[in-house]
């Protein structure tokens, strides 16, 4: 029978020792916290998991859109502050939820503001492909 390593939250399990030992055991508290930083990341992909929004909203940062004028040959920039894409649950007039992907500009949703996105996830890593052969 293979065992299955367990994989813990490094960082909740420095916040569990330093709860439990409290300011009685300050040396053990930091040794704890040396040798977690100190331990390799396990090579497993993070638990991904649907986050509502009334938790969090993918985080924001500076963006820029550019448009080209089909008439003129023109490109115009627009700076702005949004997420990149995820994946979205969106919930109908119906109450059906269905799967989509958005991204959120200034705070708002772009392509699903009039209906309700009720959870939202980063998308995966895209697949890493070598002379047309997945890995």
């Amino acid at each position: 029978m293979i065992e299955m390593s367990k994989f813990i939250d490094a960082d909740k399990l420095k916040d569990a020792v330093e709860d439990w030992f409290g300011g009685d055991c300050e040396f053990v508290v930091k040794d704890v916290k040396y040798i977690v930083g100190e331990m390799p990341a396990a090579d497993v992909e993070p638990v991904r998991r649907w986050i509502p929004v009334e938790e969090s909203m993918p985080p924001e940062k500076p963006q820029q859109i550019s448009e080209k004028n089909v008439l003129t040959g023109v490109i115009t920039y627009q700076d702005y502050i949004g997420s990149d894409l995820v994946l979205v649950a969106v919930e109908d007039d119906s109450g059906n939820l269905f799967v989509s992907d958005d991204n959120t500009a200034n705070g708002e949703w772009c392509c699903y503001g009039n209906m309700d996105i009720v959870a939202w996830m980063p998308l995966p890593e895209p697949p890493k492909m070598d002379g047309g052969s997945e890995e």
